[in-house]
């Protein structure tokens, strides 16, 4: 596939704690995107999404980004984000990296090996 076709993948989720798999396999220049957007909840935010890579597929790089607020406001207040890509034998594949904030997001990334089979990111 080349880059011109590659696709993106959405994945919604809107509770605190829910999972979902994303059908079918990725390929080399795909891309799944987790977009979480939960209102009227608080507390620990657990959202695993389960994915499976084909043939050929070698590595993965990802970022991400996420609103952040002050303790004393009424912006989202996110601590302690951790994203991990974890494979079938939930052994670590990649951990994501802050890289820092500006104009209210905090932003990370990870990139690591990965081969054909069921992953997850968590």
């Amino acid at each position: 596939m080349s880059a011109a076709e590659a696709t993106t993948r959405l994945v919604g989720l809107t509770g605190l704690s829910s999972s979902t798999t994303a059908p079918g396999l990725f390929q080399g220049n795909e891309s799944l995107l987790v977009n979480t957007l939960v209102t009227g909840s608080t507390g620990a935010l657990t959202n695993p999404v389960f994915f499976n890579v084909g043939a050929g597929v070698t590595s993965l790089s990802g970022a991400a980004a996420w609103e952040i607020g002050t303790a004393t406001g009424f912006d989202p207040r996110l601590v302690g984000v951790d994203i991990d890509i974890v494979d079938a034998a939930n052994v670590l594949v990649a951990s994501d990296t802050i890289q820092g904030t500006s104009s209210g997001f905090a932003t990370s990334t990870l990139a690591g090996a990965i081969g054909p089979g069921h992953t997850g990111w968590s």
